[in-house]
């Protein structure tokens, strides 16, 4: 049994942040607490960089990705800021990193390639969501499909695709929770749009409490840091499922590609063996024609497509494994390992890893 401390929306406020776990009583050093944060870390506020020190320095710690990492992230990969992250502070925390002057009046920034690959790091080690026996938390919400103007549940969102997780993350619960998108068995635990909402549906609360809402089946801890001065900090116990190891050989091209980090996705069919695999899980690669060469990875998501085709059209080829090649080439790479038949009964998967250091859990 852990005890779970779980904030989200950080957004930069890492003196408030602090001060919240160490009132909510966790212990960095406590191998039974676990830190659980969901999404947001920076952008708004002005101490980007003591929040991202700080949350590198808990051994013991979950992060889940937010809509203001994939802003972060994209503007990184671009090189410029645009509307969307003036609009939405990333500018605060990219001038925090970067310093203001290194960004140009069109928004092009000059980048320090060692901070570059910090934050790049940082927010590629998330995971789209966290799930123990009664709780699953995430950012805005779970993947969910969109028809008509109505949402739908899926049986597959844990599986979704990374398109998919992305929406998903700018899903705000306020519009999904009054369709009773919650799932059996389980309290969805998010973020994203502040807690202060909750009036709309408990006519007891201020619309100026930013204490988090208890709802049916879903709990939001948004505190709107930026205006309340508030982090809240959820405090769970519950069980955490034991992940479990799996055995895969690479080629060397493949195997080298993820050592170094240049690799972070692995294609498969989504066959019965990968079926056994769920996120938190350990993958231990093997170098084909060097067994004693191994990697430990941890399992970052599971994404789920119709095929090969589909499936390269939301990765680099870099991040696949195959950087000078086209993802149209890819996808026929892949096609002639697994043939068309079995490609098309099996789905193509995705496994985002990360290699696990020697000082990680």
């Amino acid at each position: 049994m852990k005890k779970l401390f779980v904030v989200s929306d950080i957004h930069g406020h890492a003196t408030i942040l602090k001060k919240a776990l160490q009132d909510a009583g966790f212990d960095p050093q406590n191998p039974d607490h676990l830190l659980v944060c969901c999404g947001d870390c920076f952008d708004r506020g002005v101490e980007n960089r003591a929040v991202l020190d700080y949350l590198r320095s808990i051994p013991n710690k979950v992060l889940i990705r937010g809509n203001h990492e994939d802003m972060l992230e994209q503007a990184m990969l671009r090189g410029s800021i645009s509307a969307l992250e003036v609009r939405n502070g990333t500018v605060n925390t990219l001038e925090e990193f970067f310093g203001a002057s290194n960004i140009d009046r069109m928004g092009k920034m000059t980048m320090n390639a060692a901070v570059k690959e910090e934050l790049m790091e940082f927010i590629g080690g998330m995971v789209d969501f966290f799930e123990t026996e009664k709780y699953v938390f995430t950012h805005g919400w779970i993947p969910l499909q969109y028809e008509w103007g109505e949402y739908k549940k899926r049986a597959d969102w844990r599986t979704a695709s990374v398109t998919s997780w992305y929406r998903a993350r700018f899903t705000g619960w306020t519009q999904v929770y009054e369709q009773k998108m919650t799932l059996p068995g389980k309290t969805i635990v998010c973020g994203h749009r502040g807690a202060h909402y909750a009036y709309q549906f408990d006519e007891q609360r201020s619309t100026h409490c930013h204490d988090p809402f208890y709802g049916k089946q879903m709990i939001a801890i948004d505190g709107l840091t930026i205006v309340s001065r508030q982090v809240n900090v959820l405090v769970v116990e519950d069980e955490i499922p034991a992940p479990r190891t799996h055995a895969m050989k690479l080629q060397k091209e493949h195997f080298d590609h993820i050592a170094d980090g240049s690799k972070t996705v692995e294609m498969r069919l989504f066959d019965e063996k990968r079926r056994k695999i769920h996120v938190g899980d350990t993958i231990e690669f093997t170098c084909d024609g060097a067994e004693d060469q191994k990697l430990q990875t941890k399992v970052l998501g599971m994404h789920v497509y119709p095929g090969f085709d589909e499936l390269v059209e939301d990765f680099s080829p870099t991040t696949l494994g195959f950087a000078k090649t086209s993802p149209g080439k890819i996808a026929e790479y892949m096609l002639r390992i697994y043939g068309v038949e079995a490609a098309f009964k099996n789905k193509a998967l995705a496994i985002r890893v990360k290699v696990v250091e020697d000082n990680e859990a």
